[in-house]
């Protein structure tokens, strides 16, 4: 039996307008309950977000958040991973002094607010709020004082494949870039990612990634679309997942993955 279900949001469970139709996921969530099958959000945004998208149910649900570098089951905090205070100083004078990192721009995550540099312009600081709740602005990234889960960079697309590479090859052992976008880049602890974000969560509740039906669109939703027991790609995702998946199914504009969570609940890919 599919005992967990795991969405991706952006691209995947919510329409480019980033909403969803709550009515229908109202009617689902509320069998899905009556069938004891957890549902569990995994991100690459900030929790605090993710709350504010589903406050009736925040509470009860499970949440991979920050790429999993934050893993929260039914308001339980069940793992934090924060970047190494000597990584990101070395990457900060990296993103000062490299050219390839010229008009870039970066949010850091801690698990308390998101910020970014009061410099940035106007249409960034609008972009930014429908991926954070908890926003501040500082004038320079020393003055955070909490530690951190995750960076987040808007690249130019010229240069997004090779500030990848670059990031990779320069932490190999320590952190991991990965596009969540097309001009959008995270950086998390090297092994921190949805995928053992999901086994962090399954193992404490107790459930077999085998039975988690997962659904994505992009490649920092490559690892959880491994580990689940079916996978689901959008048809807007990106060739890479339509290839790691089992199945391909709709757009997000088209609610595709309510829709087949709708066969799911009726039994569809649950195994004699």
């Amino acid at each position: 039996m599919i005992k967990g279900i795991a969405v991706d949001l952006d691209g995947t469970f919510l329409d480019d307008q980033r909403s969803y139709d709550v009515a229908l996921f109202q009617e689902i969530y509320s069998k899905m309950c009556e069938q004891n099958r957890l549902f569990i959000v995994s991100s690459g945004n900030q929790i605090q977000r993710i709350r504010a998208l589903f406050p009736k149910i925040s509470e009860n649900i499970g949440i991979i958040s920050e790429n999993g570098a934050n893993i929260v089951y039914r308001n339980q905090t069940i793992c934090q991973q924060f970047i190494p205070q000597a990584e990101l100083t070395s990457l900060l004078e990296i993103i000062d002094n490299n050219p390839l990192f010229k008009d870039t721009f970066l949010t850091m995550s801690g698990s308390q607010h998101a910020y970014y540099l009061k410099k940035y312009d106007c249409s960034y600081k609008e972009k930014i709020s429908l991926f954070y709740q908890d926003i501040v602005e500082i004038d320079d990234f020393s003055q955070i004082e909490e530690p951190i889960l995750k960076l987040a960079f808007n690249f130019k697309p010229s240069v997004i494949d090779d500030c990848v590479a670059m990031i990779n090859q320069y932490f190999n052992q320590t952190l991991y870039a990965v596009t969540s976008g097309h001009i959008a880049v995270d950086v998390v602890v090297k092994g921190v990612n949805k995928g053992t974000g999901l086994e962090r969560l399954l193992k404490h509740i107790d459930i077999s990634s085998e039975d988690v039906a997962s659904f994505g669109d992009n490649m920092n939703d490559s690892q959880m679309i491994a580990k689940s027991g079916v996978s689901f790609a959008m048809g807007n995702g990106k060739p890479e997942i339509k290839s790691l998946a089992d199945e391909v199914i709709g757009t997000n504009n088209e609610q595709a993955v309510l829709l087949k969570i709708k066969e799911i609940l009726n039994g569809n890919y649950d195994k004699e």
